[in-house]
């Protein structure tokens, strides 16, 4: 009875996931795009691409989904996932790509507008690119809005729209890490997986 007095009560129920491992003792076989996109992004790293590296060696396990409704708690997730993915690209090598294939480039664009002009280099279309370059544009501006600066009416709108179209914050990140996931897997084919 002593031992029971300090039970708390659940506050939320348990996940599938640990429900089906840590109860059941089955594999989880479901796809998870966050650890997919961990997979995919330490398969680059360990083939050294010049065009993309892990910055520091333990932001792998920096990154994980929110938990709770809070929007501080998506903020800190979002800036771990774009230190980890977007901080990634190597802008000297995308500059050289981006020249080689005959594209302009400007001194001052950054990583990701660089990215998008070797896509164009090589052949991609505007389709195309919106779907590998949007995500990783999307994840970069909702860096910068919500967490890398000072919140103002930017970032309650932004936040207005994630909660509109996903709900919650946690149900619009795993749709972001999905497709991040696929974005760099789609880099990876088309820039090369190997140096």
């Amino acid at each position: 009875m002593y031992w029971k007095s300090f039970n708390d009560a659940a506050k939320d129920p348990i996940s599938r996931r640990a429900f089906q491992t840590d109860f059941e003792g089955k594999w989880d076989l479901e796809y998870d795009p966050l650890q997919s996109l961990r997979r995919v992004l330490l398969a680059l790293h360990e083939s050294q691409v010049s065009w993309w590296t892990l910055r520091e060696s333990n932001l792998l396990e920096k990154v994980h989904y929110p938990v709770t409704k809070a929007a501080d708690e998506w903020a800190k997730e979002l800036h771990a996932l774009d230190k980890l993915v977007v901080e990634g690209f190597v802008t000297d090598d995308l500059r050289t790509r981006a020249t080689s294939l005959g594209r302009t480039v400007d001194r001052q664009w950054r990583s990701l507008k660089l990215l998008e002009e070797v896509l164009r280099g090589l052949g991609s279309d505007e389709d195309q690119l919106r779907e590998v370059v949007g995500p990783l544009r999307e994840l970069n501006s909702l860096r910068s809005k919500i967490s890398g600066h000072a919140a103002g009416r930017e970032a309650e709108r932004r936040k207005a729209e994630v909660l509109k179209k996903h709900k919650t914050y946690p149900s619009h990140f795993r749709n972001l890490c999905t497709q991040c996931d696929s974005a760099i897997r789609t880099l990876r084919i088309l820039l090369g997986a190997e140096h």
